[in-house]
């Protein structure tokens, strides 16, 4: 399962980063459903055209039903957001991408295998609102693909263990 979305720029991954994840995934033979609100719908399309695999789309779902959508998930990818929260309260396996956030107070508090991304810069954290150091926020938008697939190969590994 991937969320893509995020409250503000300075937590929200590019779309077509998820959309590697999601193509990466797909070669593993996970199938990949991707969850937003229907405001976030042009970030889902942006993620789509840039996976080469098959995409589940939901865009109308209640809590409840994102809740028990991410309890059955093998992984939860996603952002610094309430429904990475939730990933973590239904014990999903999660790799979290995070940008502007203080990490120590606001990760989620996983107990299943799971993994924050970010990049360490010295502005983070901040308000997070915008970014008053660039014109871009660059804290989320240096995160590499390559680091994150590294933290979802990690946590496939830990969360398959018996």
């Amino acid at each position: 399962m991937i969320h893509p979305a995020a409250a503000f720029a300075t937590k929200q991954w590019a779309a077509q980063h998820f959309g590697q994840v999601a193509t990466e995934l797909g070669g593993k033979g996970l199938p990949i459903v991707v969850i937003a609100t229907p405001k976030e719908t042009h970030i889902v399309d942006e993620l789509k055209r840039n996976t080469l695999a098959p995409v589940l789309a939901l865009t109308d779902l209640s809590l409840p039903e994102i809740s028990a959508l991410i309890a059955r998930a093998r992984l939860f990818v996603g952002n610094d957001s309430g429904i990475a929260h939730m990933a973590a309260a239904v014990k999903a396996p999660s790799v979290v991408i995070f940008g502007s956030s203080n990490i120590a107070h606001w990760r989620p508090w996983a107990t299943a295998a799971a993994e924050i991304v970010y990049e360490e810069m010295e502005c983070q954290p901040c308000h997070g609102y915008f970014c008053e150091k660039f014109e871009q926020p660059e804290c989320i938008r240096r995160v590499p693909i390559e680091r994150v697939m590294a933290s979802v190969e990690r946590v496939l590994r830990e969360s398959a263990a018996p």
